[in-house]
């Protein structure tokens, strides 16, 4: 079995940021969070990908409503948006498509500045193993 290993950073301020990382049936692949902080709100200050903790539940308008404001979002291909919940996600193997992030905000400019008041990014490594 080979093993890669690829990083990515993501940024606070862009919505849906595309990986280069693809899954398929036959690979393995873990996510892991590296390091770095970011905000969707500089009120609150700098966070890691668990989010802001001053608020505990976002919105409607957020990509992921019910999960912590600032936290670390994903999705592979079309599929369900997902929060990332611990330092290290295994992505399920029956999954198909590009791997993507975000940051959990008001992505539409709904209620305040959207992206346009975040800052900072996050560094990500995947480990991949292909059978």
């Amino acid at each position: 079995m080979a093993t890669r290993t690829i990083q990515v950073t993501i940024a606070a301020n862009l919505s849906w940021q595309a990986s280069g990382v693809f899954c398929n049936p036959n690979d393995s692949i873990d996510v892991s969070y590296i390091g770095g902080n970011w905000t969707q709100n500089p009120v609150t200050g700098l966070h890691d990908w668990r989010g802001d903790g001053g608020h505990q539940e976002a919105g409607g308008e957020y990509a992921l409503p019910g999960a912590p404001e600032g936290c670390l979002l994903f999705r592979v291909g079309g599929g369900a948006t997902t929060r990332f919940a611990t330092s290290t996600v295994h992505l399920p193997n029956n999954s198909n498509g590009e791997v993507a992030f975000v940051i959990n905000d008001d992505l539409r400019h709904v209620s305040g500045h959207g992206l346009g008041d975040n800052s900072g990014s996050l560094s990500l490594a995947f480990t991949i193993s292909s059978r």
